[in-house]
C-alpha cells in the first residue's frame, strides 16, 4: 500500500481554505446586514425630521387661511406661541422660511404686528426672497429702532431700507439722526444734509458726544451750515479752525465756555477775528458770546476785525465795563451793527458817552443790569433805536425824560422794570403828538396812581403795558389807564392792589376785545368776581374776544370756575398762581390736572411768593 506523505497536509490545507472561504462569506454577509441597517436607520431619522417640518408647514398654512381682522387675538396669540416653540426645536428649511414670510406679512396686514414680531425674533425675514412690494409694505410698518436692527443683506435690499429711513427723516429727533449707521454714499449725503438743516433751524450746539458725527457731516457739506453753536467748551482751537474752514457761509455764531476758560474764550475771539481778516466769515451777521465767555482782549479783537456784515453782537455777563463798551462804539468795521446787547457788564453812565462816537445806527440796545443812573444827552446816534432795555438799573428823572424823547423818533419798546422808580422820580410827560412808543414796561417799581397821572400822554398810543408788582397801584390808577381807551394787546397787573374791583373793570372795558394777554395773577378773586364772569353773555364775549393768554390766582376748591373761562375765551395758555400753602397739599395739582383742556391750550403752574 503506497501512502502519500503529503495527503494529510493537502487535506488540512483544503479544509483551512474552505473554512477561510466560509468565514469571509459570513463576514461579507454581516457587513451587508450592518450597512442595510444603518441605511434604514438614516431613512427613518430623515423621515422623522421631515415629518415635523411638513406638519409645521401645514400648521402655518392653516393659520394664514383663517387669518382676518376679526380673528380672535387670544386664540391667534396661542397658536403663534405654540408655533414659535416648535420652531425652536427644528432646523428651518427653505419651505418653512417661505411660509413664515407669508405668515408674517399677513399678520402685519391684518393688524397683528406684535405677533409677527414674535416670529421674527425666532426666524428673521429672508428679506431677499420677498417680492419688492412685500418688502416695502413690511418696512413701512416698522419703527425707526426696528429698521436699524435689520441685519446686513444684499446691496439692493439695503437701498430699500435706506429709502424707508429717508421717508421718516423729518420725524426723527436730532439724536436719532446721529444714530443712523453709515451706508451708501448717496444715503449718507441725504442724512448729513438733514443733520445740518436741523442745526440751522433749531440752533443746535455742536459740542458734546455727538461732535464727531457732526464734524464728519461738516467736512463734506459744511457749505450748507449757517449756524454754529459751541457752548460747552469742548471744541479745541484746531477744531474751531477746521469748522470755519469747512463752513464758508456761516451767518450766526454762538460761543460759550466755563468761567475757568475765559482766557481760552479770548483766544477763540482772536481766531474769529483772524478768519474775518481772511474773508472767511464774510456772511456772518450774528455773533454772541455767552456769559463769562469773553474778556477785553477778545472784545478788542472783534472790534478791530473785518466783520463788516455783522448786524447783531451780544456780549452779556462778562464784566467788560465802560472800556469794553467803548471798544465796540469806536470800531471802524462794525458799521452795520443794528443790535447790541451789553447787559450785566458793570457799565456806568460815563461809558454811555461812547455811543456818540459810534459809526453804526442801532435799532436795538440792551443794557439790562448795569450801573446806569443817567443817560447821555447826545442822542443823535440813537434816533433809529426801536427797542431799549434799561431794566435793573437806577435811572433818575432827568435820564427818563431824555430817553422818552426817543419815542418821537423810532422807539417802540421801552423796558424800565426793576429801576426803583417812584411817583417822585417819574418825569411829567408832556403831550406827545407823534409818540411811536407801543410797549412800556414799568414792572417791579414803586408806582401808584400819581405816577400814572404823569405818563398819561403815553397811554393812548400803547399796545402793551406792564405794571406787575407795583404794590401801590390801586383801582384808581387802573381807572386812569382805562379812561384813555388804549387798544392794549398786553396788560400785566399781577401783584398790584387793583383788587377784584379792578379786575372786573378790565373785563368790562370797552376795548377788552383787543386784549391778547392779560396777567392778573396774585390778585385775590372772590365769588363776586366769578359771579360777575358767570353773568356775562359768554357767546358774545367769545365772539368779540381775542384773549389767548390769561394768568390768574388759584380759585380755591372749584375747578368749574377755571373751566368756565376755558369755555368762554379762545385761550392758548392759562397761567395759575398757586399760594405756597396750597402747594403743600395735593388739592391744587388735582384741580389743575383734572381740567378738561381745550385743544391747543396749555396750563402753566406758577408759585406765588
Amino acid at each position: 500500500m503506497n501512502v502519500n506523505p503529503h495527503a494529510n497536509t493537502q487535506r488540512t490545507i483544503g479544509l483551512e481554505n474552505e473554512n477561510n472561504s466560509l468565514s469571509l462569506g459570513q463576514a461579507n454577509s454581516s457587513q451587508k446586514v450592518s450597512q442595510d441597517s444603518e441605511s434604514k436607520t438614516t431613512q427613518i431619522a430623515l423621515h422623522c425630521l421631515e415629518e415635523p417640518q411638513e406638519s409645521i408647514c401645514v400648521e402655518i398654512k392653516n393659520i394664514v387661511a383663517n387669518l382676518s381682522p376679526e380673528t380672535n387675538r387670544t386664540e391667534l396669540a396661542g397658536k403663534v406661541e405654540c408655533l414659535v416653540k416648535k420652531l425652536n426645536s427644528i432646523n428651518v428649511n427653505e419651505e418653512i422660511q417661505k411660509n413664515l414670510n407669508h405668515l408674517q406679512l399677513d399678520l402685519y396686514k391684518e393688524g397683528f404686528k406684535d405677533l409677527s414680531e414674535k416670529i421674527r425674533d425666532r426666524v428673521p425675514f429672508a428679506w431677499d426672497d420677498l417680492p419688492p412690494e412685500m418688502q416695502h409694505y413690511i418696512l413701512s410698518q416698522m419703527s425707526f429702532e426696528e429698521l436699524l436692527k435689520i441685519p446686513p443683506s444684499s446691496k439692493e435690499f439695503r437701498e430699500v431700507v435706506d429709502l424707508e429711513i429717508i421717508k421718516i427723516l423729518p420725524q426723527l429727533s436730532f439724536e436719532e439722526l446721529l444714530k443712523i449707521p453709515p451706508s451708501s454714499k448717496e444715503f449718507r449725503v441725504v442724512v448729513d444734509l438733514e443733520i445740518i438743516k436741523r442745526i440751522n433751524n433749531n440752533k443746535i450746539d455742536l459740542s458734546g458726544r455727538a461732535f464727531p458725527s457732526i464734524k464728519r457731516a461738516l467736512k463734506n457739506h459744511g457749505a450748507h451750515l449757517t449756524y454754529l453753536g459751541l457752548i460747552s467748551g469742548e471744541c479745541t482751537l484746531p477744531e474751531l479752525a477746521d469748522i470755519i474752514e469747512s463752513c464758508p457761509n456761516l451767518e450766526e455764531i454762538t460761543l460759550g465756555f466755563f468761567s475757568r476758560l475765559k482766557s481760552l474764550a479770548d483766544v477763540h475771539a482772536v481766531i474769529l477775528a483772524k478768519f474775518a481778516g481772511e474773508s472767511k466769515l464774510s456772511q456772518l451777521k450774528k455773533l454772541e458770546f455767552l456769559p463769562g465767555s469773553i474778556g477785553l482782549k477778545g472784545v478788542k479783537a472783534i472790534a478791530e476785525s473785518s466783520l463788516n456784515s455783522l448786524i447783531s453782537l451780544k456780549l452779556v455777563g462778562s464784566d467788560l465795563g465802560d472800556e469794553g463798551f467803548a471798544c465796540i462804539c469806536q470800531s471802524s468795521s462794525l458799521i452795520n451793527l443794528k443790535v447790541l446787547d451789553f447787559s450785566h457788564n458793570q457799565m456806568t453812565p460815563e461809558g454811555l458817552h461812547a455811543i456818540a462816537e459810534a459809526k453804526f445806527k442801532l435799532e436795538e440796545l440792551y443794557l439790562r443790569s448795569n450801573q446806569i443812573v443817567s443817560f447821555a444827552n447826545n442822542l443823535d446816534n440813537l434816533q433809529d433805536l426801536k427797542i431799549l432795555d434799561l431794566s435793573e438799573n437806577q435811572m433818575n428823572a432827568e435820564a427818563l425824560e431824555t430817553i422818552l424823547k426817543l419815542s418821537e423818533h423810532a422807539l417802540t419798546r421801552l423796558n424800565l422794570s426793576h429801576n426803583q422808580l417812584t411817583d417822585e422820580n417819574l418825569p411829567q410827560v408832556a403831550q406827545l403828538e407823534n409818540s411811536k412808543l407801543k410797549v412800556l414796561n414799568l414792572a417791579d417799581n414803586n408806582i401808584s396812581f400819581r405816577g400814572i397821572e404823569k405818563i398819561i400822554p403815553l397811554i393812548p398810543h400803547l399796545t402793551g403795558l406792564y405794571l406787575d408788582n407795583n404794590k401801590e397801584l390801586d383801582s384808581w390808577g387802573l381807572k386812569l389807564i382805562l379812561k384813555e381807551k388804549p387798544k392794549l394787546a398786553e396788560l400785566c397787573l399781577s401783584g398790584t392792589s387793583i383788587g377784584e374791583e379792578g379786575v372786573i373793570k378790565i373785563f368790562d372795558f370797552e376795548n377788552f376785545s383787543f386784549l391778547r394777554k392779560l396777567n392778573i395773577g396774585k390778585i385775590e378773586l372772590s365769588n363776586n368776581f366769578w359771579a360777575y364772569v358767570g353773568g356775562l353773555n359768554f357767546k358774545q364775549v367769545r365772539l368779540g374776544s381775542n384773549l389767548e393768554e390769561l394768568e390768574l390766582s388759584y380759585p380755591e376748591d372749584d375747578q368749574e370756575k377755571i373751566r368756565s373761562l376755558l369755555e368762554s375765551f379762545p385761550l392758548k395758555r392759562l397761567g395759575i398762581f398757586i399760594p405756597l400753602e396750597k402747594l403743600l397739599g395735593n388739592d391744587a395739582w388735582e384741580l389743575i390736572d383734572n381740567l378738561g383742556l381745550p385743544y391747543g391750550c396749555e396750563i402753566t403752574r406758577m408759585l406765588e411768593n
